[in-house]
């Protein structure tokens, strides 16, 4: 949902440059940390806005950040944070043989889709007693009713397994699903790819939702 979208646009910078700001030294694990706290913080911050209003509104989140270390200057890092299905690729120049002919293109997968059918993802879902079925596209699902915003829905479920906001699939337990135990079927928690960046080589990096990647291949977009 938009407002979700807005809330992000408007808060995760400000946020994460605090936790980055917060830790001792710009380190390759301390902006791990800066990036895992500030997405569970926003995330929050949405959620608590959502429960007043009883709004459903969520996105997926696809970062990429590049930085020298403290302790390497002159080395550059790609950190990609991704919450959802969009996904991003690296795009590196492999030179011919003997470095005089063309160069052609290698492609790097920065990110795994969070798709709830995913192994672990499943997992994940169904040790807290959700379900993933297929309907259309594969799904995470509320096992039974809920009551929300006023109206009962029979089943409610969603194509990506991480997001932020999307109230009713990170509390369902609160809203009449009791078959769910406490925790969230739809995480905010972002998976984390670190790649050390060859300036000579590396041409550029692709960033794209899953309206992309669902009619092409990673090469193809490269």
């Amino acid at each position: 949902g938009s407002r979700c979208v807005d809330h992000l646009v408007d808060r995760l910078p400000a946020v994460l440059q605090a936790r980055v700001a917060s830790k001792p030294l710009l380190s390759d694990d301390f902006l791990r940390e800066a990036v895992v706290e500030a997405c569970a913080m926003v995330d929050e911050e949405f959620l608590t806005w959502a429960r007043q209003q009883e709004a459903m509104d969520g996105s997926t989140l696809l970062l990429a950040l590049i930085y020298e270390t403290a302790s390497q200057p002159g080395k550059i890092r790609l950190l990609v944070a991704n919450v959802g299905d969009s996904r991003g690729i690296l795009c590196r120049a492999t030179a011919s043989p003997d470095s005089s002919g063309p160069q052609g293109l290698q492609v790097f997968r920065l990110s795994e889709d969070h798709k709830p059918n995913r192994d672990d993802e499943r997992q994940r879902i169904e040790a807290l007693g959700g379900t993933v079925d297929l309907h259309g596209v594969w799904r995470v699902i509320c096992p039974e009713q809920v009551v929300f915003g006023g109206r009962t829905i029979a089943r409610w479920g969603l194509a990506v397994s991480r997001a932020f906001g999307d109230l009713l699939l990170k509390e369902p337990y609160k809203y009449g699903c009791t078959k769910v135990l406490p925790g969230q079927l739809v995480s905010a928690e972002p998976e984390l790819c670190l790649v050390e960046l060859d300036p000579s080589l590396d041409r550029f990096v692709v960033l794209a939702c899953d309206g992309i990647w669902d009619v092409l291949q990673d090469q193809d977009a490269g």
